[in-house]
């Protein structure tokens, strides 16, 4: 047995992710507004494939920024419902600054 690939994998995950998205809330929203930038990961997958909207069972709005410091400032602003690929620094410093994780 062959160990699965990358590629793979990251599929997986991003398809668990988008599926564990209707658990957070108790109905679907309207809608939703994810921000991000751009970085080889699972949810960039789940994005281009539209698992994330299957998921949530909404449309959702993807804005992307250069940073996880813009994504924090669009969140506090109301105009970001989900952050994606923020990063451990910028969510630290967000977490110091009082934002609602």
């Amino acid at each position: 047995m062959t160990a699965p690939s990358l590629t793979r994998r990251a599929a997986l995950a991003a398809a668990t992710a988008a599926l564990a998205l209707p658990r957070l809330g108790r109905a679907a929203p309207a809608k939703v507004n994810v921000d991000f930038f751009t970085e080889a990961k699972p949810t960039m997958i789940a994005k281009g494939q539209g698992w994330f909207a299957a998921g949530v069972g909404a449309p959702i709005t993807w804005t992307e920024y250069g940073s996880g410091a813009e994504i924090n400032t669009a969140m506090v602003g109301g105009s970001c419902d989900i952050g994606l690929a923020t990063g451990s620094v910028a969510t630290a410093a967000g977490i110091a600054q009082g934002l609602p994780f």
